[in-house]
């Protein structure tokens, strides 16, 4: 069974395989590469710190009144690729300002935000923005918002500002958000306006529920505790929907403006090259993991890759023995499709000397 398989990993990277069940009720093997680099002024380098896959959610405080800051890598599918950003706005050339755009481009993906001073309500009107130096480009400063007096809710973003009076929860109370599009401006106290940011979208979060399916009594008498069938694995994209895309896979040039101190960071994604081994009773089968979320965090001058490979073990057929991640020797391969033991005599269980690099 694939909960048996041993994993052996001869990557600079980190590796874990999780077994879960899938829409069938089968048993499925996930097995994430997650690799982590650093800026080296001309391209990446392997981070000597690597960050493992999330197993469970990160907010930013109390779930229910903060915004996501990562979440878990425990999905089996996503059809698109996430790019998440954690940032800070800065002001250009070190000089404060009112307001600052600031643009995220990365392959086929481009978008720009505004991002304000604190401001309130002066007749009815936006006031000057207050000049600022960096601002943190989080949810809780972006329109939304929980009335606690009215117990009303906005959805897409239930920790904002701005919606039905809602304040900032920061010590200068801001009745106005501080992060928006630039052609969806707040510019009366009841206009309503998309979320503005870069980073996760929590689950609960519009629209995401709309993609979990349908949970009636239907599904409780005929299909509980699988998900229902009308389920929608692209309620596992975490990103908001302009930060997804069907056509990366590394190696794109990027653009961050106004999210680092100096102003502009020009990049070009990493492209991984990691070949996974699949050990069964009579075949090996060498597959790739795809790359489906990408993190980028400024402020560290760091890229975070997470690749996904997944495969459905089915009862009573060929099992799963062995995962390998990374290239092996063709005396390592021969030995297992023989099925002998592997004469290490050189200690690298099998690893090619001198290592690949893994990535473009």
């Amino acid at each position: 069974m694939s909960f048996q398989a041993a994993l052996t990993n001869h990557t600079p990277f980190s590796a874990e395989k999780f077994v879960l069940m899938d829409l069938d009720g089968q048993e499925a093997v996930l097995i994430l590469v997650t690799a982590t680099f650093e800026d080296a002024g001309r391209g990446f380098k392997v981070a000597e710190k690597q960050i493992e896959p999330f197993v469970e959610d990160v907010y930013a405080g109390d779930p229910e009144t903060s915004s996501l800051l990562a979440e878990n890598d425990l999905s089996l599918a996503k059809p698109l690729v996430d790019v998440i950003v954690t940032a800070t706005a800065y002001a250009p050339q070190g000089k404060p300002a009112g307001q600052v755009p600031v643009e995220l481009r990365v392959g086929d993906l481009r978008k720009v935000l505004r991002v304000s001073g604190h401001r309130i309500w002066a007749l009815r009107s936006p006031s000057r923005p207050a000049p600022f130096m960096e601002m943190p480009i989080r949810y809780e400063r972006a329109y939304g918002g929980t009335n606690a007096a009215s117990k009303a809710t906005f959805l897409p973003n239930p920790v904002g500002v701005g919606f039905k009076g809602v304040v900032s929860r920061d010590a200068l109370q801001a009745e106005i958000p501080n992060i928006e599009y630039p052609d969806s401006l707040m510019g009366g106290p009841s206009d309503k306006l998309r979320p503005a940011g870069f980073g996760p979208i929590a689950r609960w979060w519009d629209p995401r529920p709309k993609l979990a399916g349908t949970y009636d009594k239907k599904y409780l008498d005929s299909r509980w505790p699988l998900l229902p069938l009308d389920f929608d694995p692209r309620f596992n994209q975490m990103a908001p929907a302009d930060q997804q895309s069907a056509t990366l896979v590394g190696g794109e040039p990027a653009r961050l403006v106004n999210l680092t101190r100096d102003g502009l960071w020009d990049f070009r994604l990493p492209r991984l090259e990691v070949p996974v081994h699949l050990v069964y009773d009579d075949t090996i089968e060498e597959t790739h993991p795809r790359l489906d979320t990408i993190l980028i965090e400024p402020d560290h001058r760091r890229v975070r890759l997470t690749a996904r490979l997944c495969r459905t073990t089915v009862r009573g057929r060929r099992a799963l023995r062995e995962i390998v991640v990374g290239q092996v020797s063709r005396g390592w391969l021969k030995s297992r499709r023989e099925h002998k033991p592997y004469l290490d005599l050189g200690g690298t269980l099998g690893s090619v000397r001198p290592a690949p690099p893994y990535f473009r």
